[in-house]
């Protein structure tokens, strides 16, 4: 900004064209303020891009705090899914164990009681394996039966809702429109 001055401006542009300025004109002064507050918003810059650097420094520290206690969590939680599953199996070899264990011993009490009640060395035995295939036999029949009607009447339900959301969307379900196209 230029300020008014107690010079000429004809005497200002003749002394410009001699080669001679006025030893402190107001353009000067311009200049030098100009320059002044060049050089403060360099140093400005530079003050701010080197707290930039650090705060880029910084906020890349936390970025990797971050991943890292993340990383950590999913570790914890699949050492910890292995140990409960480790803690499953040999808690499902022991109760196995502990049945079949359990199984034999009441098999064998059986028998044994069965021989004396008919005065034989084996016959009990032999009763008892009898008695307790059957019974596995039928257990597994029986089981089998009632799996069955309850996955056909579970298939049977929902197709039955199938064709009625067809009737409901289509005006026919594919039934329907399977016995029409063979007429």
């Amino acid at each position: 900004m230029v300020t008014s001055s107690s010079t000429n401006p004809t005497s200002e542009a003749a002394a410009a064209a001699s080669g001679s300025a006025p030893p402190h004109s107001d353009a000067d002064e311009a200049i030098a303020k100009a320059k002044a507050k060049l050089e403060e918003a360099k140093a400005t810059a530079k003050s701010a891009f080197a707290t930039m650097g650090e705060r880029f420094g910084e906020i890349r520290e936390y970025a990797s705090y971050y991943a890292s206690t993340k990383t950590d969590a999913i570790k914890n939680k699949i050492t910890w899914i292995v140990v409960y599953a480790v803690l499953g199996i040999v808690g499902g070899v022991v109760g196995l164990a502990v049945l079949a264990t359990a199984g034999v011993m009441l098999v064998r009490s059986i028998g044994a009681a069965l021989n004396k009640a008919f005065d034989s060395v084996w016959l009990g035995d032999f009763v008892t394996s009898i008695a307790l295939l059957v019974l596995l036999a039928v257990g597994a029949i029986v089981g089998m039966k009632i799996l069955s009607g309850t996955f056909k009447k579970k298939l049977v339900a929902k197709y039955e809702q199938r064709h009625k959301e067809q009737r409901e969307r289509f005006g026919a379900d594919v039934q329907q429109r399977s016995r029409e196209a063979q007429r």
